[in-house]
């Protein structure tokens, strides 16, 4: 197990219960006392868990309730909030480092963003990030906003830095989705952008989905977790000129 699988399974044990004592998990988890320790100042650092006296607590995400972040997750926000300069537009796209990655910027109020998910509104209503909602169909199951409209509208804008999600990888082609609309709108977001930047968990890299929506060629830099199992697509991005970046703590 490596360290990001590990504190993913710590997370997921104390979620269910109001609080886990300290003792309880290094009898559970079995790891040396000073690793997990390390594990739980990490993860107090990200805000994951509060400690006191012997205990530790899941904290929910403070405007996402309905979201749970891995600290895969957590860590992928953390490095993209990192490459955003002062004074930008920035497009989010909807999937779940999206998401974990509009929790690190809620404190920024150099920034406009624009975004179709609906949870990334919710998490900037409290905030004083100036924040516009791309209109569209709301699309069942997938808290975001799709259509002609939303094409429509993200067509008429020009942002400095678009944060893409996808749902798989192509081989050594491009990034994948399942639905048209999906593929549709994250083309438009693409064309829109100046410089584009993918977040995804490296498991995505091992699996596809129904539609090719873009090419490495069109992605400026990648955050993943952990590093990628295919060298060969490591050597392709290189060639490419796409900057991968693993978040890895």
């Amino acid at each position: 197990m490596n360290i990001v699988e590990r504190r993913d399974k710590i997370i997921e044990y104390i979620k269910p219960f109001n609080a886990v004592s300290t003792k309880e998990l290094l009898d559970h988890f079995q790891d040396s006392p000073a690793t997990i320790r390390r594990d739980l100042v990490f993860l107090e650092e990200q805000g994951i868990i509060a400690r006191s006296r012997g205990y530790v607590k899941y904290i929910l995400p403070a405007q996402v309730g309905e979201i749970s972040f891995t600290a895969s997750d957590y860590a992928i926000a953390k490095v993209a909030a990192s490459l955003i300069p002062q004074n930008v537009i920035v497009c989010l796209d909807s999937g779940i480092e999206a998401i974990a990655l509009a929790n690190q910027l809620q404190e920024r109020t150099d920034l406009t963003i624009i975004t179709n998910s609906i949870l990334i509104m919710k998490t900037m209503a409290t905030t004083n990030v100036e924040t516009y909602g791309i209109g569209g169909k709301v699309a069942p199951r997938q808290d975001c906003l799709l259509g002609p409209d939303a094409e429509k509208y993200i067509g008429n804008m020009h942002v400095q830095y678009l944060f893409l999600t996808t749902t798989g990888i192509r081989g050594m082609s491009g990034l994948s989705c399942v639905t048209p609309e999906q593929a549709s709108l994250k083309s438009a977001f693409i064309r829109a952008s100046e410089k584009r930047v993918l977040l995804a968990e490296a498991v995505k890299f091992e699996k596809d989905a129904v539609r090719q929506f873009a090419s490495f060629e069109e992605i400026d830099t990648i955050v993943v977790d952990r590093p990628l199992k295919s060298q060969e697509l490591v050597r392709h991005l290189e060639r490419i000129g796409t900057r991968l970046i693993v978040a890895e703590p």
